[in-house]
């Protein structure tokens, strides 16, 4: 008998951790509370559905409405800070200003109902990492999200938009970001300001429909994968110790994501480029357009850098060594022109910057972008610092490393780079290069550093790609497109996915 009894609680654990392990999970969070009549319409279908949820409150508004927030706080939901005024945090100078937009609305929220949180969501999803270093070191944890419906667009974005863009997007840890909107004003002046009351108990049907558990922010597990899209990490990676980043597309694409998962501070054009279905990893890639007549990073391509000390939970800052690999196809009829920019390894500081003529001195940084040129041949761009062999460095803008290599529109190429930065103010730098599984490029004589600071070493890549030069004959004359996908930055080599980069 006792023997049965043993059995049954067995199976009973194993019933039980295998339900825990399917199960999903969703975060409903909402900004900008609480206002005169929007915060109480959006409690009260929680409460008729039996869901917490989490409000990121503005310190003005509370002192305005304390009632909402005790009602919020007496229903059990979770309560974050959303800042004093809703102001961009990017455009603060000074650490006193961002330290009382923070803590103000702790003091209110203490002398309300007599807690504190120490979850903090920068307005706008805005914050320089000396702000997020800052905001850590006073105890604060930044909290983002990774599924935004853009609800407060509420003169183009309907209750069906903000349902779809949930039944496209979601995925198990959701954050969806929604608002708690001030529903003053004429309806005709704010089309769709009701969008989001509208359209919550149809999205809360979908997740119920679709198996996921609501939980306040707190209760949301982000996963241990450094950078983004675990859904495609590759299962070799999977059981590596030494990658260090690795992203794909397929889980989301957004600026908030990647600036949550990928440390992505900045973009240039990224509302200009889409997912897309694909016959690589996780059968989605990222497509980027080059529109007819588009010059420079403002008209043309995709830019943000991505930059290890930003991502959560990576082991080093900054790196010695490290090899850097992705897969790119530039689609047929794409219009070459005389050149443009592909992504690289870079090194720290703000390295990003070592472009358009702005030349690295061996304290500030460097880039080790590709180009393609005339007829899709691919070559190293260099920004380095001068080379005392006088071999390498000092190009005015930049220095164009041939690959040996020309790009064949239609078909995935596998891009691979190793750079080791050597020895301060010596020509010891390594650079080799991996085309399709051929070594193209093997340079042991570079010099990236005079002085020995983080500035020197590899501190990120560069996503940069666009048409140019700076005159007329860059532009490209039809509207052309490359994908992107499988960025992965490793301690080693880090191989090829598998061969299908050589079919069409």
């Amino acid at each position: 008998m006792m023997r049965k009894i043993l059995v049954l609680i067995v199976v009973f654990i194993i019933i039980s951790n295998i339900e825990l392990l399917s199960q999903k999970y969703v975060a409903l969070t909402f900004d900008d509370a609480p206002d005169s009549s929007y915060t109480d319409k959006l409690l009260d279908i929680l409460k008729s559905e039996n869901i917490k949820a989490t409000f990121f409150l503005i310190g003005d508004k509370m002192k305005k409405h304390p009632e909402i927030v005790k009602r919020i706080d007496d229903e059990g939901h979770l309560i974050g800070n959303h800042s004093k005024t809703h102001s961009h945090f990017t455009d603060f100078k000074d650490t006193l200003t961002v330290l009382n937009e923070v803590e103000f609305v702790d003091s209110v929220l203490y002398a309300t109902v007599g807690k504190r949180t120490k979850y903090f969501r920068p307005p706008y999803g805005a914050l320089t990492s000396e702000q997020k270093t800052l905001l850590k070191r006073h105890g604060y944890e930044i909290a983002l999200w990774t599924l935004s419906p853009r609800d407060w667009n509420v003169f183009k974005v309907t209750a069906n938009d903000i349902l779809d863009t949930v039944k496209t997007y979601i995925h198990n840890n959701a954050v969806i970001l929604m608002h708690s909107k001030d529903a003053s004003g004429r309806l005709e002046d704010y089309p769709y300001r009701n969008n989001t009351i509208e359209a919550l108990p149809e999205v809360i049907k979908f997740l119920r429909n679709q198996g996921y558990r609501f939980v306040t922010f707190d209760k949301i597990n982000p996963g241990t994968v450094v950078g983004g899209d675990s859904k495609t990490i590759e299962d070799g990676l999977k059981r590596r110790d030494d990658i260090i980043f690795y992203g794909g597309f397929e889980e989301q694409y957004n600026n908030i994501f990647w600036s949550q998962k990928w440390g992505i501070n900045w973009t240039s054009r990224i509302d200009k480029s889409k997912i897309v279905s694909s016959d690589f990893i996780g059968k989605k890639a990222l497509r980027v357009d080059y529109p007819k007549g588009g010059l420079g990073p403002s008209g043309t391509g995709l830019q943000f850098p991505v930059v290890f000390r930003d991502i959560p939970n990576i082991d080093s800052n900054y790196y010695h060594e490290a090899y850097l690999r992705y897969y790119v196809k530039f689609e047929k009829g794409f219009d070459f022109r005389k050149g443009g920019k592909l992504p690289g390894l870079m090194g720290g500081g703000d390295s990003w910057n070592r472009s358009g003529g702005n030349q690295p001195n061996g304290t500030n940084g460097w880039t080790l972008r590709f180009m393609w040129v005339d007829n899709g041949k691919i070559v190293v761009y260099a920004y380095v610092p001068k080379s005392k062999n006088e071999k390498w460095g000092e190009a005015l803008w930049g220095q164009g490393i041939d690959c040996g290599f020309y790009a064949e529109p239609g078909k995935w190429h596998c891009i691979e780079q190793y750079v080791n930065v050597g020895t301060p103010n010596k020509d010891d730098g390594k650079l080799k290069v991996w085309i399709d599984g051929v070594e193209r490029v093997n340079i042991s004589d570079m010099r990236f550093w005079n002085i020995d600071n983080d500035a020197g070493k590899i501190g990120g890549f560069y996503f940069s790609t666009f048409h140019g030069g700076n005159t007329d004959d860059w532009r490209p004359l039809n509207d052309s497109y490359i994908q992107f996908d499988g960025f992965v930055v490793g301690k080693n080599r880090i191989g090829q996915y598998h061969p299908f980069h050589y079919k069409k």
